[in-house]
Order: structure tokens, then sequence, then C-alpha cells
């Protein structure tokens, strides 16, 4: 089904960049403008100048972010900033890190993908897009004709794709040192064996790809092949970074649900919708917000999988409610009845769009960690949450593959893959 090729990619030279840690950068969509200031401090080679550059004033249409960022990645490319592959390669990155007070390790393989219109079943999105991200980054793709980060995406592997990549890491001498940013540290291989590619190759064949994060810049390379010509096959592909679901270190996180702005009216239509969908389980009051946040966390966390729960914070994050959904909630039917085991939409369709309707997103925050969470309620910047589980994976497989978009921010795939360990251009 899928169809997966290695490629000759573009990292950095030991030269320009003998760490790495100072060029790699997160993803553009979660950079603040502050980080975005001291990634371009950081090093004159960061990434973040090709991905995510700062406009100026004086911009206009032959001079802006994506002409410079052309302009830079054909200056790094003939100066040796950045080197390309003597073969092609598939890449392997190693992660680790910590969640949860846990430490993580995540295998992730970076290839080129052929793409597929969503039709077809072989690459499925989980996400609903809007039109303005995807028209920034075609505008970045008709300029710098590249790949500069990887899409995210997982897989069901059978077992032989995973012995390979252990074997690959017990053979072959790392690419590079340990780097690191933002608390992970990664490694990488470059696999030019050809004999293992040609395994890879119909290892793949058979996989069904579910796309976890990059739903933007998928639509996009899918829209700009549409122009390309016949024998223009690097435009046909994109770059992934494929990730199996039953890897150990394959951490899910989730957004919370965060309301400021709130009128009286709105407050009682959203206990109102609750209370319809909802049977309360338990309702403490505590000394402070992150007590309450934390102690509703845990009894989120052994409500079994099957059962439909949320909590929520009010008066200044103090007072938490365990809401579990009734058997006869009064809610709109769902398209699939496994929506009914997926917070979000639950929480969506039944109290919050209901409750506010057309105004929902103005109202709306989405924090994912908890001590945000909490700070919002203490200083009053918000008067209300939601919080909500992570979503199974196995539950977000059934979902997805039956052909279903889950609601925005319903899921957070933790960490966020870096962007400029390997870069791609599209002459391949």
């Amino acid at each position: 089904m899928a169809v997966v090729s290695p490629f000759r990619g573009w990292r950095y030279s030991q030269q320009a960049a003998p760490n790495l840690s100072q060029v790699i950068a997160p993803p553009y969509d979660v950079i603040s403008p502050a980080q975005q200031d001291d990634l371009h401090r950081m090093s004159p080679h960061n990434v973040v100048q090709l991905e995510f550059g700062k406009p100026r004033p004086t911009d206009n249409d032959g001079d802006n972010v994506y002409t410079r960022a052309a302009a830079l990645l054909r200056t790094w490319r003939e100066q040796g900033v950045l080197a390309r592959e003597d073969k092609p390669a598939f890449y392997l990155i190693e992660e680790s890190f910590e969640a949860e007070g846990q430490r993580l390790r995540r295998l992730a393989l970076f290839a080129a993908v052929t793409l597929e219109p969503f039709e077809r079943g072989v690459i499925l999105p989980h996400e609903e897009t809007t039109s303005g991200p995807k028209a920034d980054r075609m505008r970045l793709m008709e300029a710098v004709h590249a790949n500069i980060s990887p899409v995210m995406v997982l897989y069901e592997d059978p077992g032989d794709i995973r012995q390979a990549l252990d074997h690959q890491m017990k053979t072959v001498k790392p690419a590079t040192g340990t780097f690191s940013t933002g608390g992970v540290r990664y490694k990488l291989w470059a696999i030019t064996d050809t004999a293992v590619h040609a395994h890879l190759r119909v290892a793949f064949d058979r996989q069904q790809l579910f796309i976890a994060d990059g739903h933007h810049r998928y639509e996009t390379a899918l829209a700009f092949s549409r122009g390309a010509g016949k024998n223009d096959q690097g435009a046909k592909q994109i770059m992934m970074s494929l990730i199996d679901m039953k890897d150990p270190g394959l951490h899910v996180q989730s957004f919370h649900r965060v309301l400021r702005d709130l009128s009286p009216a709105q407050m009682a239509a959203l206990r109102t919708k609750w209370e319809a969908a909802f049977d309360v389980r338990s309702s403490t009051r505590w000394q402070d917000a992150s007590q309450a946040a934390r102690s509703l966390t845990d009894a989120l966390e052994v409500q079994g999988e099957s059962i439909c729960a949320v909590g929520v914070l009010e008066d200044g994050g103090r007072k938490a409610t365990l809401l579990r959904l009734k058997p006869d909630a009064q809610m709109p039917t769902p398209p699939i009845p496994e929506f009914r085991e997926c917070e979000p939409w639950v929480l969506h369709r039944a109290v919050i769009d209901p409750a506010l309707g057309e105004a929902a997103p103005s109202h709306l925050s989405f924090p994912h960690g908890l001590d945000e969470v909490a700070s919002l309620l203490e200083k009053g910047e918000a008067q209300m949450a939601f919080l909500v589980r992570a979503i199974p994976l196995g539950l977000f497989r059934r979902l997805v593959s039956k052909g279903q978009r889950l609601p925005p921010k319903a899921t957070f795939f933790y960490p966020k893959l870096p962007t400029g360990i390997v870069l791609r251009t599209l002459d391949e």
C-alpha cells in the first residue's frame, strides 16, 4: 500500500554545525514569537530561518520570508553548510526523553513517501485543516522546492520492521553524536544498505499510514504535486517520519479546554448541557488549582478506556468535578458508535458547541499542561476548564481507519519532531 523510498538527504556539515543542538528547531506551528527570536539568535545557520523566517516592514513580492528562505537554502548548499548524502538513505532517529516521570525511547524512520489522496485509504488524516496555514506552506514550498520538516506518521509493525531497525542500530555506526533540544536527546543513523532498503520497501508495502502531525504540510504537498510534471518524481513524494504504533516510546498527551470571557448566561448554558449529558461522580473543593487539577487527573486515569469521562475545574480552579457520560445522554448521534468513547468529540458536541454556538472559538484555548491550566484559573484569566484524557491509540486507530476525523486539538503526540535533522529537496 504505502510506497516508501530512501533519498539523498541534506544534513548540516560538521564544519558549519559542530553542535546540531544549535541549528535544529521545533515545528514552525508551535514556535512562539519569543522562541522564534531566540532561535534566530542561536546560530546564523539555525533551520528556523528556512522554515519560519521573520517578516520585515519592507517585505514585497520580490523580497519576503519565502524568497529569503529560498536564497538562503541555495547559499547554504553552495557554501557547504548543508551537505548531501552520497547515497540514498533511510534515516533512523532515536529519541530519548522523559514524560510523566518515565524515561522513554522512540524510534522514527525518515523516508520519502509517495503522496496519496486520502480517498485511496493508503494515508489517512485525523484532523481537519484550515486554509491559512496551507497557503503559507504552499508559498514556502513553491519558493524552496524542498521538504524542510517531516510529517509525523504512524504505522502498525508486524515485527519485521523493528527487527531490521534494531539490527541497523547494533551494526551501523551512528552518523552523528548525541544532540538535544527541548529536553529530548537524539541520535541519527543513515541506512544506505540496499538490501535493507528492499526489505523496508516490501514491509511498508503492506502498511496503512496514519498522519499524527503535519496535516497542513501533507495537504500542501499533495496540492503542489498535482501541478508537477510526469517526470518530476521528487514533487510526488514527501519526507515523513514513520513511527510504529506499538513503539513503547510513543507517548500521547491530551489538550485540555480552557474557557474565558464567559457571560453568566453562557456559564449557565454550559452547566445545563453537561448536566443533561453527564452524571456527576464526585465534586471536591481544594486549597489551590494545582491540587484540584492533579486530583481530578488522577480520578480520570482510573476510569476505564471505554468509559467517557471528563473533569471540570471552576471557582479559580479550586472546585473539581468528575463527570461520566450517561448511557442515555442527550447529545447528537455520532457518525459511528466509537465516538461515544472519544472524550473531545463528546465534550464539544454535547456541551461546548451547543452551549456557545459560533462564539465557542473566541472563548477557547487548548493548553496541554496541567500547570498552565491551573495558572490561568488562579490568575482569573480563565473561568472554567475541562480536563480530558489522552485518546487511547486503539480508539485513535479505529476512528481514523473508518475515515473519521477528530475534533481540533484532540491529540498531542509528544515530543514533537524537530526540524533540521534532515532536509529533502525535490530534485530527486
